[in-house]
């Protein structure tokens, strides 16, 4: 792999500083920013949310079954769960498709009216965010 690395033109191209400081494995050479389409906060909370219901049983999965579970309960069920997973996919889901039709533009037209309305409506958070606040209106009630 170095040697391919090493008979790269960009590689060549590099001073001799920069070709030992991506030799050496040191330091990452290419550092990619985090790209979020969700907001931090929100994305924060679905992330940690989405892993306690796949990595911890009292928060998690007992509480999430669709069979009522005294011991697990919870505010979130797995029909919320269900949906603000689907949701978060769909959303990213979204953005893939848009940006993969940027880079081949040839295949845009293979999709239907419906489908391209679809993607384009759902690459923002607007329906999580609306869930979001349904969610927030039923906690108040909850826990009342």
């Amino acid at each position: 792999m170095i040697n391919e690395i090493k008979e790269t033109d960009y590689f060549k191209k590099l001073s001799k500083n920069e070709q030992e400081q991506i030799l050496s494995g040191r330091e990452a050479t290419f550092k990619m920013q985090h790209i979020s389409f969700l907001d931090y906060d929100i994305e924060s909370a679905v992330y940690n949310l989405l892993s306690n219901s796949v990595h911890s049983l009292p928060m998690g999965l007992g509480s999430y079954s669709p069979i009522s579970n005294v011991s697990f309960s919870s505010f979130f069920d797995w029909f919320s769960m269900l949906v603000i997973s689907l949701k978060v996919c769909i959303i990213y889901s979204s953005n893939v498709i848009l940006d993969y039709l940027k880079l081949r533009k040839k295949l845009y037209v293979l999709l239907t009216q419906e489908d391209k309305a679809f993607v384009k409506q759902n690459k923002n958070a607007d329906s999580l965010l609306e869930f979001i606040d349904i969610m927030k209106s039923d906690y108040k009630e909850f826990r009342l």
